[in-house]
This record gives C-alpha cells, structure tokens and sequence, in this order.
C-alpha cells in the first residue's frame, strides 16, 4: 500500500504547488479501488471554510450526491486542523461519506513554525475525542517534500510581501481549486 500512498501523495502534492503556490494545502479522496475522486488545494481566500480537505468534501458531496460508497482515503499535504476534521467527521455523520483513512505530509507542528494561527490541535488527539474513532491517521508520509513545498511557499509570500493568498492573486471562482473526476 505504501507504493499507492507514494503515488497520491505525489499527485496531491502536485496538485496543490501547482493549483495555488502560495498556500499548497492540497486533499485528494481516493476510493478503495484506487481511484481518485477528487482533488482540491485551499482557497480560504474565497471562504473561511474551504480548506483544501473541506473543499474536497464540499466539492465530491456536490458533484457525487448519493454516488459515493465504500471505504475512502484522504491523502492531504499537512495533517488535517480543527476545521478539516470537523468537515470529515460531519461528511461520514450526514452524507455517508466513509474517509476511513487520512494520509497526511506535514506536521501541524511545522506549519504553526511557518505561520502563526493559534489553532495547533493534533488529528490524532480530534480523532481520540469524537463520537467513534475509527479513522486511521497515517503520517507524516513524505514529510521531507510536503515541508519543502511549504517552506517554498513561505518563501514565496516573503518575496511578494503578502502572508496569505489574496491581494488578486489568485482566481476567486471556487472551481479554479478543484477537479472531480
């Protein structure tokens, strides 16, 4: 399975640095088949709530209404925050939609080095305290290139002198930040 979870990093991680460089929070929902059902970086820019992983949800509910079964996986670029986990647990509660597996780059601990957001909660400690904790939480899973993506991404905020993706940008139409498939 590790050679799979290589390959959707891999396209999550290109996904995100290639969707929005500035801020390359990027999700990928695959199906237990292999399939992916739908990519999505952050655009917290447009709405407080669409972190790249709410977005992913937000988008395959949409366009997928009722289609969506089986065990999922969730392959994102940093491990998932308070708002992400809340949207994964909600999505499983009110839609069916069964993420059984989260598979995460980046620490939130590294990022909260990067920038500063005062909401620094673990997934793993979200997971122990909700209704039923059966998601599976692996990671970091290639660490080393989901920080690098990060790191080029503070790098690149620096340059222009903007410390989140807005000042014009980047597109403020929500489909420029995801693809269902």
């Amino acid at each position: 399975m590790n050679n799979d979870h290589t390959t959707f990093m891999e396209q999550t991680i290109e996904f995100a640095q290639s969707t929005n460089p500035i801020w390359p929070f990027g999700a990928m929902i695959v199906n237990a088949k292999g399939e992916i059902l739908c990519k999505a970086a952050d655009c917290a820019h447009i709405s407080p709530l669409f972190h790249a992983e709410s977005l992913a949800i937000h988008a395959l509910i949409t366009a997928k209404q009722g289609q969506v079964h089986g065990k999922l996986t969730m392959y994102t670029t940093c491990e998932p925050d308070t708002l992400a986990y809340s949207a994964i647990y909600w999505a499983k509660k009110v839609h069916e939609l069964q993420i059984d597996e989260i598979v995460y780059g980046t620490m939130l601990e590294t990022i909260t080095h990067l920038w500063v957001f005062g909401i620094d909660i673990k997934a793993k400690e979200l997971i122990e305290l909700s209704y039923k904790p059966s998601i599976i939480l692996t990671g970091p899973f290639m660490e080393r290139e989901c920080n690098k993506l990060f790191m080029e991404a503070k790098e690149i905020q620096v340059k222009i002198n903007s410390p989140h993706p807005s000042n014009g940008r980047l597109p403020t139409h929500l489909e420029a930040f995801y693809k269902v498939f």
